[in-house]
């Protein structure tokens, strides 16, 4: 109430204020209209790059200071995303959430007024942190204001051209092209050559020279993709691969023959990106193509950099934990850069109603002769419940020979929300099938029952675990607490502690351990500690910093104090993408434990085939290499494919003169189209034909297509390719020629002096309304119209005039390309009384 009264005496007393337009004064970016008012309170209406916001918008003079009440701007403008916590006040803004924050402690107390919860803000405070320019105009009481951070009016403008430009593009028809998945078929190959000296200065002019090599292979085979890798400095094979990928989505079959043994093996399981590793941890396993490099980004910083091995990337660091979005930044051979997110998420087999899931081991073992199983199906059958049941074969060793180990599991996990709190509930149960026995042990007593809570309370994350277990095992009972607060959005506080019953003893036996995290960034620095103490008094700390802020290369130190007091130091650089030809890194390691290492480290890789590089060690060791690494196609060897894993397009552009995106008999095959793909160009043969090699696999990508001539369109359709393995795409791409519409209007039934042709208007639309146009004749009854596709439109010719008796007459017409035409359709439309005839065509 006190508020509303303030703002009615300040509307009354505004009006009682005449001043003097003849001078105005510029101070800064702040424009006055006047310099020699009264102070006062004052009511401004408040706009935002002249439109308005605020028609009442308060303001306070004190001591020749103006003041601004920042609450009322904020509301004024739809600003929500801020908060204030502990005299700071936290803001981010735009569609970058850069973040600003006011310290009311470190301004002086004229800085700012403090009035009916609302916070005044002196006039260069306020301008400091909102403002680009602003006008005061003290005659018409208008305060002007251009901000320096993007309103979120404008953010939703913004987002509203987005989407409209992007609704435009999506009006384009998909044509998606994928694999022919083949019997059989060549693929492509991989060569790895290298040649090394190891150099020991220390044990005088020692020198050894050695040689490594492999090939890779991968093809199309029995409709999915084979691989395989041979050893050329031993002869030796390694695995046979077959894999079908996307039988289910996201889930892979994979069989083959593993290792020396060759081993036959079949596994079926969900791909994730990541698997767990104790619960806790997790590692973060990723396909990617071959001869990519990849950055692993934790809060936009990268925190570890790997070159693919075997068309994978494996990280493992602290910071990968449940609940993490992590960021793969893929730099493939050929110069284009992918993205993917992985989430981690403990899902524990949770399904979706009505869903199944599945993960299936099975593996010969060459040492018993028997095959392991590991067996195990989930079924949704809710949006909470998921039931589970496996079946687990393992081959063991009993009384001196090989026996199979079976056991059978249940499990239910159910999930759910609780005052808005997500928890999930496990009950696990797994028994013996066995009734092997001997004096030592009964397999009738191999069982167990396992019981899991899992939840997240606002701040707290709790995860409890409690396994009772038979008389096969020596603990009786295990229990596991892992707890996590999160006192605010940088640090973590944690405490885990297990207990575990000896059945024989009878003795508890427990452990725990409490510690803190610190994770934290600024612009291009992340920096994270963690500190362990257990029950030992063992203390452990790590502080690591990761920074990006340099031009050409990423900086990793990291620092570590192991329970025993030895401390180890590692500075790593390593580039980033400054040449599509360089690829380097140089580290620098340090511990009081094994006394002071470093090493220098430099990889040159020149067109995706010739590497060298070296390797530096204080104790006067040196390696020098020098090789070529690889992939061609076999069947065009002379290109490189840049990857093992990628796929090859045979792209075909034809003359769709139906526009209905399929080559037709009588349609011409098209030379001189040009088609684009990242950084790579083909142009269309005289049969029509061009080919892409080299396109990494199982990633979606879009082609883009042009045509010198104006008179054929070929970006009608948005192209979109993914490829699988080694396989071949036919692309059909389909080249709209462009036509034209020549009309007359005949007006031969109507006088000289009618004015008919000067009120017609005529509309032309296509059936999906992608196409909408209005002409009007010349003053010789003809109207033109060109640069459209084929197809079918409506034409619908009306009277705007009053002189004259003409009905509005409409009728679908079918627009066409042919040889005999070349595109120029011509119609006459006779005007009568009774309304429009369409006559045939001329």
């Amino acid at each position: 109430m006190k508020k509303i009264i303030s703002i009615l005496v300040l509307c009354l007393s505004s009006f009682s204020f005449s001043y003097d337009q003849s001078d105005s004064l510029y101070s800064g970016d702040i424009e006055y209209f006047d310099d020699n008012e009264v102070e006062s309170d004052e009511i401004y209406t408040l706009k935002i790059r002249g439109e308005v916001y605020n028609y009442i918008y308060p303001t306070i003079n004190k001591d020749g200071t103006r003041y601004l009440p920042m609450l009322e701007f904020f509301k004024s403008i739809g600003f929500k995303n801020y908060k204030i916590e502990n005299e700071k006040i936290i803001m981010h803004f735009g569609s970058n959430l850069n973040k600003k924050e006011i310290d009311l402690k470190k301004l002086s107390k004229d800085d700012y007024l403090l009035q009916d919860d609302e916070y005044y803000l002196s006039e260069n405070i306020f301008k400091k942190y909102f403002v680009d320019e602003m006008r005061i105009d003290k005659e018409n009481l208008v305060l002007n204001i251009i901000p320096n951070f993007i309103t979120p009016n404008e953010v939703g403008l913004m987002l509203n051209s987005t989407e409209k430009r992007l609704k435009e593009n999506d009006d384009r028809p998909n044509l998606i092209y994928t694999s022919e998945k083949k019997l059989i078929d060549t693929g492509n190959l991989r060569v790895n050559l290298e040649g090394s000296l190891n150099n020991h200065t220390q044990r005088g002019d020692f020198k050894q020279k050695d040689w490594d090599g492999f090939l890779e292979y991968q093809s199309p085979l029995l409709y999915g993709e084979f691989y395989t890798e041979y050893d050329l400095k031993d002869k030796k094979f390694g695995d046979f691969r077959l894999t079908y990928n996307d039988i289910l989505p996201n889930y892979e079959l994979e069989v083959g023959y593993y290792g020396r043994d060759r081993e036959k093996g079949l596994s079926f399981k969900k791909n994730l990106g990541y698997y767990d590793l104790d619960g806790k941890n997790f590692i973060i396993n990723e396909k990617v193509a071959l001869g990519s490099r990849v950055e692993l980004l934790f809060n936009g910083i990268p925190i570890e950099v790997q070159n693919e091995e075997n068309g994978e990337v494996i990280f493992a660091n602290n910071l990968i934990k449940n609940g993490r979005k992590f960021i793969l930044k893929i730099y493939l051979p050929d110069g284009k850069i992918e993205e993917k997110e992985i989430k981690i998420n403990e899902d524990f087999n949770q399904q979706n109603k009505g869903e199944f899931g599945y993960d299936i081991y099975i593996r010969e073992v060459d040492e018993s002769h028997k095959v392991d199983r590991d067996l195990n199906i989930y079924y949704g059958w809710s949006e909470n419940l998921t039931l589970g049941l496996g079946y687990v074969q393992l081959s063991e060793r009993f009384n001196d020979r090989y026996i199979y180990s079976q056991e059978l599991k249940s499990e239910l996990i159910y999930s759910d929300t609780a005052f808005s709190n997500p928890y999930t509930l496990t009950y696990k149960v797994q028994k013996a099938l066995n009734r092997h026995k001997n004096e030592e042990i009964d397999y009738e007593d191999r069982y167990s029952q396992q019981f899991m809570f899992d939840a997240d309370i606002k701040k707290w994350s709790i995860n409890y675990e409690q396994v009772e277990n038979g008389r096969y095992y020596d603990l009786k009972r295990e229990q596991y607490l892992d707890l996590e607060y999160e006192l605010n959005d940088v640090i973590t506080l944690t405490y885990e502690r297990e207990d575990l019953l000896n059945r024989k003893t009878k003795k508890s036996q427990n452990d725990y351990s409490y510690g803190v995290e610190l994770n934290n960034s600024w612009k291009s620095l992340l920096v994270t500690y963690n500190l362990d103490h257990n029950k030992n008094g063992d203390l452990e700390h790590g502080l690591d910093f990761y920074y990006t802020g340099f031009d050409y290369f990423i900086t990793k130190w990291t620092n570590k104090v192991d329970k025993d007091g030895n401390y180890e130091t590692e500075l790593k650089l390593t580039n980033k993408t400054w040449s599509d030809n360089l690829d380097y890194s140089i580290g620098a390691k340090y511990s009081s434990k094994y006394e002071d290492i470093y090493t220098f480290d430099f990889t040159l890789k020149l067109d995706n085939w010739f590497k060298m590089g070296t390797t530096l060690e204080k104790n006067g060791r040196k390696n020098t290499f020098v090789g070529i690494d690889r992939v061609v196609s076999l069947r065009n060897p002379t290109v490189n494919m840049n990857t093992l894993d990628s796929s090859t397009l045979k792209i075909v552009a034809f003359s769709d003169n139906n526009n209905n995106n399929i080559i037709d008999y009588g349609e011409d095959k098209l030379e001189g189209i040009e088609i684009n793909l990242g950084s790579n160009t083909v142009i269309t043969n005289s049969e029509g034909i061009a080919h892409l090699y080299g396109v990494p696999s199982y990633t979606e990508y879009e082609l883009e297509s042009k045509s010198i001539r104006p008179s054929l369109k070929a970006d009608a359709n948005r192209i979109k390719v993914k490829g699988t393995g080694t396989s071949n795409i036919l692309v059909m791409l389909p080249i709209k020629p462009m036509i034209s519409l020549t009309g007359f209007i005949d007006t031969e039934n109507y006088s000289k002096d009618s004015d008919v042709l000067n009120s017609l208007k005529i509309r032309i639309q296509d059936k999906k309304n992608n196409f909408n146009k209005v002409l009007y004749p010349e003053y010789d009854g003809f109207f033109y119209l060109s640069d459209i596709t084929p197809g079918e439109y409506e034409i619908a010719i009306t009277y705007a005039g009053e002189n004259e008796d003409v009905l509005v007459y409409k009728e679908n017409i079918n627009l066409v390309y042919t040889n005999e035409n070349r595109g120029e359709n011509e119609k006459e439309f006779k005007l009568s009384r009774k309304g429009v005839k369409n006559e045939k065509n001329n």
